[in-house]
Formats: C-alpha cells, sequence, structure tokens
C-alpha cells in the first residue's frame, strides 16, 4: 500500500491556465509531495456546461503534466471523465483512499468553492479524512481562513491558506472563454497572441487545432 502525500487538484480546467499552474507550483513548494493528481471534471456540480470537450480537457492537462518541472510526480486522473457523470468529492475520496490506503490526502481548492463546504455531500467524511488547501484571489485573509476553518471544525493543522500573486488574480477561465468564443464568432484563421493570453504555450498547438476544427464545422 502506497504512503506519503497525495494532494488530489481538480476542476473543470476549461482551459487549464496559467493560474492552474501557479497554484499547481506553490503545492509542491509547501508540501513534500509523492503525487499530485490532477483531476478533471466531467461536469461540475456547481457549473453548467463547458467550452472543451471533457476528451479535450482531459489531454490538455495530460499534455501539461508530460512538458512540466514536476513530470514525475503529476499522475493525470480520468476517474471522474471516465464515469460519464457529475462525481461528488467524498466519492474521490473514497477513490482514492482505496487506491492509497496509507497516505494522507491533501485536497485543492479556491475560496468560493471552500466557503460552500458546508452544502457538499456528506461534508463531515470529508473533513475527518482529508487536509485543505485552499488558494485565494487576494480579496481574502488568513484570519478570515481561520475562522471558517473554525465554522467547519477543521484542525488548523489540517488546514493551509494560500494566496495568489497579483499577476494570477488577473487570469480568468471565464475571459479566456470569451476570446476563444469572440475568435470562433469572428470567423477567422489569423490566431492573434491574445488568443492564447493566460494559457500554457504547451498548449497551444493543441487548442489551435481544436478551434479549426470548429471553424471547419461551422464553415461547411
Amino acid at each position: 500500500m502506497e504512503s506519503g502525500v497525495y494532494a488530489i487538484f481538480g476542476g473543470s480546467f476549461d482551459p487549464l491556465h496559467n493560474g492552474h499552474i501557479e497554484i499547481i507550483d506553490q503545492v509542491f513548494h509547501t508540501f513534500d509531495l509523492h503525487k499530485l493528481l490532477l483531476l478533471p471534471a466531467f461536469c461540475s456540480p456547481f457549473k453548467n456546461g463547458s467550452f472543451f470537450m471533457p476528451k479535450h480537457r482531459l489531454q490538455m492537462c495530460a499534455l501539461y503534466a508530460k512538458e512540466c518541472i514536476h513530470k514525475d510526480k503529476i499522475e493525470v486522473c480520468d476517474f471522474e471523465i471516465a464515469r460519464q457523470k457529475t462525481t461528488y468529492t467524498v466519492e474521490v475520496l473514497r477513490y482514492f483512499q482505496a487506491r492509497f490506503a496509507n497516505a494522507r490526502i491533501v485536497f485543492v481548492q479556491g475560496w468560493d468553492s471552500f466557503e460552500s463546504l458546508g452544502n457538499w455531500r456528506e461534508f463531515r467524511i470529508l473533513t475527518q479524512n482529508m487536509d485543505f488547501v485552499v488558494f485565494d484571489r487576494g480579496a481574502h485573509t488568513q484570519k478570515d481562513f481561520e475562522n471558517l476553518c473554525a465554522k467547519f471544525m477543521i484542525p488548523a493543522l489540517n488546514a493551509r491558506f494560500l494566496p495568489l500573486s497579483k499577476e494570477v488574480c488577473t487570469i480568468s477561465s471565464t475571459q479566456i472563454r470569451a476570446r476563444l468564443h469572440s475568435y470562433l464568432d469572428s470567423r477567422t484563421q489569423n490566431h492573434s497572441d491574445n488568443v492564447f493570453d493566460g494559457i500554457p504555450k504547451c498548449l497551444h498547438e493543441y487548442i489551435a487545432e481544436i478551434l479549426a476544427l470548429e471553424l471547419t464545422k461551422r464553415t461547411n
């Protein structure tokens, strides 16, 4: 049975962007990880629709993991996408507990997600069986975080607060998707640099191929 610290970083990754990369780097800097598990969602219980298909989001994660400096310690997991349905975090926890019975599991999430933890399915099971890393875009303080942990009865030793850099705070999946939609709606195949702003360079070619296919569909 494998032991050590396993960080689960799940999300839509629609698309994977440089903000996600900084979070991954900070988690590796904060913990002596045995492995970081990158877990793209099939669909989030709290979001509707996506720009990229699940298989494309999974492949983007795989391309990044293959090229990044942490490649020996990142595993891209298709657990949620393979199920082809909404998956709750308690189901993710049980899956990885079965795989890594002796591991310390750390769950990585954003402030908005953590703030709603009380609404999650079987959230007490979550707080009793894993640690939390919560990243924030600068709107909250360490004291705010401690108060929220107290509300959920999460011991201080089982939670970590990670403020993001100002540069990363300006990167938004919503804005990136809006640019991609605008690009497709313009029906031009001349890629401008800003279409890929905030997206890792290792994904540019793959995303360009997806956009080109979509443009072909629209013009046929």
